[in-house]
């Protein structure tokens, strides 16, 4: 079994209440290992959180509507899983996690 580096396992800890959630990504990102895909996909989960954070400080609005404060890990994991798999690049990765956000949580 891998090792999940310890600011991983913080994130998913201040992600999502306590379970026995494992990521396990059916993708890659530009065919890193299982490490450096889920470091990728914490990155994300962080730089949307402080977007939507500073979206909702700033008055301007957002791409999102109802949507939880924090974008967790797992989250992202799971819009990712559903739609995508096997080696993809960054740039689907995250055009495919906003697409999701978009459908999961819509501005009407």
């Amino acid at each position: 079994m891998k090792r999940i580096p310890f600011f991983l396992l913080l994130v998913s800890a201040s992600s999502v209440p306590y379970s026995d959630w494992t990521p396990r990504p059916i993708f890659s990102i530009e065919g890193s290992d299982y490490e450096n895909t889920l470091t990728f996909v914490s990155g994300m989960s962080y730089a949307l959180t402080a977007v939507v954070e500073e979206l909702g400080r700033s008055g301007s609005g957002s791409f999102i509507c109802n949507a939880p404060n924090v974008i967790g890990s797992q989250l992202v994991l799971e819009i990712l899983n559903s739609r995508v798999s096997g080696s993809i690049s960054s740039e689907k990765a995250i055009a495919t996690v906003m697409e999701g956000l978009k459908e999961k949580y819509p501005c009407r």
